[in-house]
């Protein structure tokens, strides 16, 4: 490949788009409009998606098909093995296909399956919102078809706690502590859930976050409980349409072959031990390290595992 791959704006926005656009706009075009990616999968996000489905499946099989908990923790975890694969984890994370198993059995001894406080919504047709994804159309057109964008994206349960509607995430995590608790007051990505359960007519009152620590020897657990008046949200929905204006004005640069904004910063280009992309950035030509390091992104926040 001697030359940049295709350009295309997204049709769907994302948080994580959104996120990646403000800290760094070259880091956005990389990911969402020339749709590449490192050819080495992030251990990260693949025990986080393993683990998440474990979840799933273990909940699914005890709110929607009544079996027990141990039967259901049995079922999720066959899941978790199955999504996890032959994936290599490298020897210095933790994240292996043993230790996500266990993290899964200790998720389910913190919040017991039947005594957690925290429980699925369960609609009309009796099901449970257990995974809830959303698609909702914004004011802005796509700058090529001309057609509604949409924000877009999924979060693992609309709880129900005290009453209260809650949009419920699940995070594994290296390290918890008063930083890890924090670190979600004005985070968009929960504020983004709220408003969208509040398009669906659910009125969600803010966000519960679980994190769970996978260290060598053992593992910790966090709950952060956020609430999002609505100010707060027509204030982040203001952000996220002047963010979008700012997307389709840097594609319309890139179309027109014109430099882009690059964040150039250690606490953005060094973050979490280094961005996927830094290797690009570091060369006059990125064109024949993408020939050999990066590969199609298919990046669609309504896949499952995205």
């Amino acid at each position: 490949m001697s030359e940049m791959p295709a350009l295309h704006f997204p049709s769907v926005i994302d948080n994580t788009g959104r996120s990646q656009f403000i800290t760094c706009p070259t880091k956005w075009a990389y990911a969402n409009c020339y749709n590449i990616a490192p050819l080495a999968p992030s251990i990260h996000l693949h025990a986080g998606g393993a683990f998440a489905s474990g979840l799933e499946y273990a909940r699914k099989a005890f709110y929607d098909e009544g079996l027990s908990p141990e039967a259901s923790i049995k079922i999720g975890t066959e899941q978790l093995l199955t999504f996890y694969g032959d994936f290599e984890c490298p020897e210095h994370i933790n994240k292996t296909k043993a230790r996500m198993m266990e993290a899964l059995w200790e998720y389910f001894c913190e919040y017991p399956l039947g005594q957690d406080p925290v429980v699925p919504y369960k609609s009309a047709s009796g099901k449970h919102a257990i995974e809830f994804t959303f698609a909702i159309p914004l004011p802005i057109l796509h700058p090529d078809t001309q057609e509604p964008l949409l924000y877009a994206g999924r979060f693992d349960m609309l709880g129900v706690h005290q009453d209260t509607l809650y949009a419920v995430d699940e995070k594994t995590a290296s390290q918890l502590g008063q930083s890890w608790l924090s670190q979600w007051e004005l985070d968009s990505q929960f504020t983004g859930y709220c408003w969208a359960g509040q398009q669906y007519n659910f009125p969600v009152g803010g966000a519960i976050i679980r994190g769970i620590s996978i260290l060598k020897e053992k593992y910790g657990h966090a709950q952060a409980i956020i609430h999002r008046p609505q100010w707060q949200l027509d204030r982040w929905y203001e952000n996220l349409l002047w963010d979008i204006e700012e997307m389709i004005n840097t594609y319309q640069r890139l179309q027109d072959s014109k430099p882009i904004k690059m964040a150039l910063d250690k606490g953005i280009c060094a973050q979490y031990g280094g961005c996927s992309y830094a290797t690009l950035c570091k060369s006059p030509n990125p064109s024949p390290w993408i020939a050999t390091e990066y590969g199609p992104r298919e990046w669609n926040p309504l896949a499952k595992g995205a």
